[in-house]
């Protein structure tokens, strides 16, 4: 499945802030620096497509799916990562700014190829 960048993004923010359980849009927002309707718009649409499933009181959980390919995003991230920070010595925020740049720029296809080189 491919996503777009925002989803990419978004996706990997619930990964980080909700752990193993549910996470609040407000949060996610917050994390971001987007506006609370521009999250709850963006979660509605990663639940669309089966990647995370609506709580109470506006909470986001991710599905088995999701947290596979949030899973796989979150590696890949890591690993893009490392390489700028050791390969290009650079510092933490700009290598994680770059990382995700990357991540998002790179098609599935292209990171699975691409990947293996890296471990």
């Amino acid at each position: 499945m491919e996503l777009t960048p925002a989803q990419i993004r978004y996706l990997l923010a619930v990964y980080r802030l909700g752990g193993p359980g549910p996470v609040r849009s407000a949060a996610v927002a917050a994390e971001l620096s987007v506006t609370r309707p521009s999250a709850h718009r963006m979660l509605g649409q990663l639940a669309e497509l089966g990647l995370l499933s609506k709580k109470k009181y506006a909470r986001v959980a991710l599905t088995e799916g999701g947290r596979d390919l949030a899973e796989k995003y979150h590696h890949s991230f890591l690993l893009i990562c490392a390489l700028l920070r050791e390969g290009l010595n650079l510092a933490p925020v700009p290598a994680g700014e770059a990382a995700l740049a990357a991540l998002c720029s790179l098609g599935w296809q292209q990171l699975e190829a691409v990947l293996p080189t890296m471990r």
